[in-house]
């Protein structure tokens, strides 16, 4: 009896832990790499978040022209990154020397190792530069290219994002929400029926992983364990 006791308090904490806003986003790396600067365990894994362009490439490590700090410090305006491909760490676009680029760094020693990722822009202008996918494999990343593309071009103000199936919102200081991808005109807004609108309730930093079925499996269990218990204390 004691150990079905346990093991249903056991179940009890599973279902509470599961139901705490923000178990998963914690270990997001998009939220971790746009929220450094507000979150000091975060800042173990980045230490700046820049635009820059490569100056020069020197066995594979690229010499970095520092054009805008966006988050955190560097250094130096020049400052040497190690090897790296465009993308969240999988091997997409080959960067090359004159390219423009944001980038999450942490410091090593002498130079930089990409963080959270490092994505091609088309120019150095962080108010309106915008990221090059076209020529990579984002099609399962394109809303948090979205949220990265906005947090850059808001000069690194704007970070507060959520996420509903294939779309993103931010909410912006100023307390309006507004969907940035897929971007929608304001005559489709204003035509479209009410149930055809996206749902752009603000849910800060929710996970993108659906937990109902993991909460059904703990129901069950924990059923079939006080069932259980009743049983023993019949006896």
């Amino acid at each position: 009896m004691r150990t079905a006791s346990v093991f249903g308090i056991i179940l009890l904490f599973i279902a509470a832990f599961s139901l705490t806003p923000n178990t998963a986003s914690a270990a997001d790396a998009l939220y971790r790499m746009l929220h450094a600067d507000e979150v000091e365990s975060f800042k173990a894994d980045q230490d700046a978040f820049i635009v820059g362009q490569l100056v020069e490439n020197r066995n594979g490590r690229f010499l970095v022209n520092v054009i805008t700090v966006l988050s955190g410090t560097v250094k130096s305006n020049e400052i040497w990154v190690e090897s790296f491909e465009y993308g969240w760490g999988a091997v997409e676009t080959t960067p090359q020397v004159n390219d423009y680029c944001v980038m999450s760094l942490k410091k090593r020693s002498l130079h930089y190792k990409i963080a959270w990722g490092t994505y091609r822009a088309d120019s150095g202008d962080y108010r309106t530069l915008r990221l090059m996918t076209d020529d990579t494999e984002f099609s399962a990343c394109q809303t948090d290219i979205a949220a990265i593309q906005w947090y850059v071009n808001s000069g690194g103000t704007e970070n507060d994002f959520s996420f509903s199936v294939s779309t993103v919102s931010v909410h912006r200081p100023n307390g309006d929400t507004l969907q940035i991808y897929p971007k929608q005109t304001d005559e489709a807004l204003l035509a479209a029926p009410p149930e055809a609108l996206p749902d752009l309730a603000p849910v800060p930093h929710a996970s993108r992983f659906d937990t109902s079925w993991l909460l059904l499996w703990l129901a069950v269990v924990g059923a079939a364990v006080l069932a259980r218990m009743k049983m023993v204390n019949k006896e």
